[in-house]
């Protein structure tokens, strides 16, 4: 019998944004109403809602990858990316 989480269904509010991690395992979504929900492989797993741990990091993830993905930003911070590391 699977575990339900009324809080984890269908969101009627809009997401903000949000971030996928570990190669799409996890993804967290930060909602206009204030709302943090986590699922791990596409399902929902979480509700992080006022974890402010998962929110600074989760910040702090989106923050360096604007920076990696904006060549101009790779050049300030002398970073080298191999070739075909970066997401398409």
């Amino acid at each position: 019998m699977a575990i339900r989480f009324p809080i984890l269904e269908q969101r009627q509010v809009e997401p903000e944004w949000s971030l996928s991690l570990d190669d799409g395992t996890y993804e967290i979504t930060f909602y206009t109403d204030g709302k943090a929900l986590a699922k791990r492989h596409g399902e929902p797993w979480r509700d992080v809602t006022g974890d402010a741990l998962v929110a600074a990091l989760a910040r702090e993830a989106r923050w360096w990858r604007q920076r990696i993905m904006d060549p101009y930003e790779r050049e300030l911070l002398g970073l080298t990316i191999p070739k075909g590391a970066l997401p398409r």
